[in-house]
């Protein structure tokens, strides 16, 4: 049974196999199912900010592979302005995530270490989160070290298949694998399109 959050409307879908593609909330999903299985994701927040457009040529961007923590940061022109992030830090699930003052600080500061002209909160024009639905790894000490892959699991027996992705740089592996793993499970052939596509393993780095 599912349920318009909206609407209040409810109603009951029958199906032979399910494709569980809800990033951040797929635990949330997963254990409507089976409430005994181990948290896979790790909600990490992404925070990007606007600055002025002399922060960065028209049509040159900058990354910065490595910054002080070892995360990434970069600069893109974007409508008249500079798009500048990211963060990259475990962080609370919820539908409205926020942009914290720390972490805009935190961009702020890593971006003065490669500008001419310095920035300050009062040139950020606007700034905003995400949550990126990193695969939890074990032995990982924080969220940097996580894998940045496309992750597919199903149980024996099962009919529900759960994907994981972190960017939308990923989004064409798991359309594919959303249409084959059904597609195996349930013996249908697959469309003519997929028909030679490439074996899929169980997770497939973004490229």
């Amino acid at each position: 049974e599912v349920r318009d959050e909206q609407t209040g409307e409810s109603w009951v879908i029958r199906t032979r196999s399910v494709v569980n593609a809800t990033g951040p909330f797929a635990d949330t999903l997963r254990k409507m199912d089976a409430p005994e299985a181990k948290d896979r994701i790790v909600p990490a927040g992404g925070v990007h900010i606007i600055l002025p457009d002399h922060c960065c040529p028209e049509r040159h961007g900058l990354i910065v592979p490595k910054t002080r923590d070892g995360r990434v940061l970069f600069f893109l022109p974007w409508e008249g302005s500079t798009l500048c992030g990211t963060t990259d830090s475990e962080t609370d699930l919820t539908m409205l995530p926020k942009p914290t003052e720390q972490e805009i600080s935190f961009i702020l500061e890593e971006a003065n270490r490669f500008l001419n002209t310095k920035v300050s909160r009062h040139d950020v024009k606007a700034a905003w989160s995400g949550i990126r639905p990193l695969v939890r790894d074990f032995e990982a000490k924080d969220t940097k070290s996580f894998s940045r892959n496309v992750s597919r699991r199903r149980r024996t027996g099962d009919a529900a298949h759960c994907f994981w992705m972190w960017l939308l740089a990923c989004w064409r592996i798991c359309c594919v694998w959303s249409v084959i793993c059904p597609a195996w499970r349930i013996s249908r052939p697959l469309p003519r399109t997929l028909s030679t596509a490439p074996q899929l393993k169980t997770s497939a780095a973004c490229g």
